[in-house]
Formats: C-alpha cells, structure tokens, sequence
C-alpha cells in the first residue's frame, strides 16, 4: 500500500481598499463641509464565497495627528463605573459579567451623526457609508484609518462576527469568540476641507472684486460718452454758426 501524502493549500487573502469618493464616483481630495461623500471598503478576491470582511477600529484623523474614534473595536464598554477587559479578535474575546455592561458592537458606529453604521454588501467582501464631511476645529485636512478582519465564511464564529450586529441593547453575558483571521490596517488619503465660513468669504471676496471690474469699466464707458457728447455738441455749435454765417452772407449779397 503506497504512503499517503499530505498535501496543503493554502488561499490568498483579499486585496483590500479603502477610498473616499463622491456620489458619482471620483475619488475627492477637496470638499466643504456639509458635502455627502461616501466611504468604500472593498476587498476583491478570486475566490467566491470564501472570505468575509469586518470594518472596525476606524478612526477619524487630522493633519496633526489628531485622533477621534468613529467606529468601534472589539471588547467591552463598562456602565456605572464597572471594569472591563479586552483581548485581541485575533487570539480570543472573553466578555465578563461581573456588573451591568454594554457590548461594544465590533465594527458600529460610535456616532451616527459623523458616520452611520456601515452597509454590507450580500457577499460580505464589500462596506460602504454615506455621510456628510466634517473637519476639526482649526484645521485644514481630515482623513480616516481603520482596521479590516478577513475571516473565513466556513467558520461559525465568521458568521457571527459579520455582518455585525449594531443594536443598542444592554445586557450581562458571557462570550468567548475563537476566529482564524487576518487584521489589515487601511488609510485613506488626506481630504482638504473648506469650512462653509471660508468658502462664504472666498465667494463674497469674488463678487467684490466682480464688482468693482464692473464699476471701473462703467466710469470709463461714462467718461467716453461725455466726451463724446462734448465733440458732438462743439460740432453742432461750430456747424450752426458756419451755416449762420453762410446764409448772412448769402441775405447780403442778393
């Protein structure tokens, strides 16, 4: 009987991406305040029906490194003061029900104002959010990181994880999650950010300058018809006497 043979394969990840595009589809680089945008993450892969995808850990950064939450991680948020205790998805999750606690949701939103719970796509490989831009006090340019989990879709604790679960209940439980999975750190690139302020001022500043070209060319048109007028009335004047002077002449003559 011939020795049997182990053979391994072994399944590429997904290429992920991280983009910020307007409605229509470009990629922005500028915007004003107010504007919709909308944030994709998208991981592509050969393979159909093997991966999953979890958007989580997002921050919101500004071009001084300053950092502001938006979309939770894993672990647990106490309530009435209670300890709490988080583990990395990428060994184990345990939840402890020593006092009243509230789950953090692994990948929902901390604020629906600044940026709404994500939107799955069936196959789990795609995320999208439409929200409004906002910028930092005092400062210029915002961008966003978050962190991406590739689970495989054959394990249950896949299937729990993503999509998540965004509810706001509250509740004691005790949870332990063992998932094979990959982490992936994506970044957008930095969006330039026109407060409604600035942007006000820059059109008011236009129009004064529009303006004024248009009162400067009024006062030189109105300073050509008055010397146009004065050619015209010293014409007619020099005219009439001539005409005055011809018929005198002609009155003396006959």
């Amino acid at each position: 009987m011939p020795p049997s043979i182990e053979v391994e394969s072994k399944i590429d990840s997904p290429k992920c991406y991280y983009t910020v595009k307007s409605p229509s589809g470009k990629i922005i680089t500028n915007a004003r305040v107010g504007e919709i945008i909308e944030h994709q993450w998208i991981c592509q892969s050969p393979f159909k029906g093997i991966h999953a995808m979890l958007v989580k850990n997002c921050y919101a950064e500004s071009n001084d490194n300053l950092r502001v939450p938006v979309i939770d991680e894993n672990g647990v948020k106490s309530l009435y003061g209670c300890d709490y205790e988080i583990y990395g998805i990428e060994e184990k999750i345990t939840i402890y029900d020593t006092c009243a606690e509230e789950i953090l949701k692994k990948g929902c939103t901390l604020d629906s104002y600044i940026l709404p719970n994500p939107q799955y796509a069936s196959d789990l490989l795609s995320v999208k959010i439409q929200t409004p831009v906002f910028k930092f006090p005092d400062r210029s340019e915002i961008g966003f990181r978050c962190d991406v989990l590739i689970c495989l879709r054959g394990q249950q604790d896949c299937e729990l994880i993503t999509p998540p679960k965004c509810t706001n209940d509250k509740r004691k439980r005790r949870e332990s999650l063992n998932v094979n999975s990959e982490n992936l750190i994506l970044r957008t690139s930095r969006i330039k950010v026109i407060d409604l302020d600035d942007s006000t001022q820059g059109l008011e500043s236009e129009q004064l300058i529009f303006n004024s070209s248009l009162s400067d060319k009024s006062l030189r048109y109105c300073l050509t018809t008055t010397q146009f007028a004065c050619i015209i009335a010293s014409t007619t004047f020099l005219i009439t006497i001539t005409l005055t002077i011809v018929g005198a002449s002609i009155i003396s003559y006959n």
